[in-house]
């Protein structure tokens, strides 16, 4: 292959690389925004971005490409949690807030009291449950997708959402919440205050 060819080809691929990243960038970003600190949100969509690069030739076209990506995201965040014990930290933090006098997304989180508790329901799910309601409540992805994210079957996505469902519902109304909990989504008021 000549230098021309090898460039159109290192140009055609920077292209659609850059696509890629302005299509789906800001999910990959507020996806992490609202699991970890803004300075390690965007550490990880660099990381995540970082690995789509490298794997550039297992990027799948079209649709495909987002689920790709949050498998991706996933790995990340697993492996970031776990390395730094993120999750307990999180557990402290959110737990200051209230005293807290700082701005930012995390002080968002608590303007409410309900979303407080609704906030607190959400991290006592276990993962297999939370994360798939997340993902596709938050981050907007279709059950279809959790499934590809996840390597498992769209019904088991239905079963782990309906658990965390249950779960939510039960935590909730006995946190005197219940009643609204079946009329709206228990999750819409934390959905805006993240975003």
């Amino acid at each position: 292959m000549g230098e021309t060819a090898a460039n159109r080809v290192t140009e055609g691929r920077s292209a659609t690389f850059q696509n890629l990243y302005v299509t789906h960038g800001p999910e990959i970003l507020a996806y992490f925004k609202r699991r970890l600190s803004a300075a390690d949100a965007q550490d990880a969509a660099a990381d995540v971005f970082e690995v789509a690069w490298r794997r550039f030739g297992d990027v799948p076209a079209g649709d495909e490409a987002v689920r790709f990506l949050f498998g991706i995201a996933r790995n990340v965040l697993s492996n970031r949690l776990r390395t730094s014990r993120r999750g307990l930290r999180l557990d402290a933090r959110l737990r200051s807030l209230g005293e807290s006098t700082a701005t930012g997304p995390e002080m968002q989180l608590v303007r409410r009291h309900e979303d407080e508790q609704v906030l607190a329901a959400l991290m006592a799910l276990p993962e297999k449950y939370r994360e798939p309601l997340l993902l596709t409540e938050w981050e907007g992805l279709s059950r279809q997708d959790v499934a590809a994210v996840y390597g498992i079957s769209k019904n088991a996505v239905d079963q782990r959402i309906s658990r965390a469902c249950r779960r939510l519902g039960r935590t909730l109304g006995a946190a005197g919440l219940g009643s609204d909990f079946g009329r709206r989504s228990p999750l819409d008021t934390e959905k805006g205050a993240l975003e």
